[in-house]
């Protein structure tokens, strides 16, 4: 038992009480889950992010020069990195045969943001595939979510 409290006094010393880590903690999540994304996040996301604000409520509350933390912040984002690379990877990619004569035709359903999101979003789609003339837009919908996202169909 002596040896548990030397453990917990020296780690006290370098990362603050746990009592003030809880609280810094729970600070951090309950902006997290207030937050307008949060119902987008996957577990990836909150786990991750559960313990970058572990090792930031270490740096407050404790040593914020103790560079280990800083590191595991660094490995945990890069976990979180390689998650959502594997994730966009295993998206299927619309496939476009493009006939010279013929404009691509798209059904574009854009949700969520506001006007300027979504203004935002439908530029960008042009800027991927070309001028707005060169595609012949069958449908556009909006519809209200967050945060701001667009789905393209593609027709033959």
């Amino acid at each position: 038992m002596a040896e548990i409290k030397e453990t917990l006094n020296q780690r006290s010393s370098r990362y603050g009480t746990f009592e003030q880590n809880v609280k810094i903690v729970e600070g951090f999540k309950a902006v997290m889950e207030a937050s307008p994304s949060y119902e987008y996040l996957t577990p990836m996301h909150k786990e991750v992010l559960g313990m970058v604000f572990h090792k930031m409520s270490r740096m407050l509350s404790g040593d914020p020069n103790y560079i280990d933390n800083v590191h595991d912040i660094i490995g945990y984002s890069k976990i979180l990195e390689d998650y959502l690379i594997k994730l966009d990877s295993e998206k299927p990619k619309p496939i476009i045969a493009i006939n010279p004569d013929m404009k691509p035709r798209v059904d574009i359903l854009i949700k969520g943001g506001d006007e300027i999101g979504r203004k935002a979003l439908h530029n960008r789609l042009f800027q991927m595939l070309g001028k707005e003339d060169d595609l012949e837009v069958v449908k556009t919908e909006v519809a209200d979510s967050h945060p701001p996202m667009l789905h393209v169909i593609w027709k033959d």
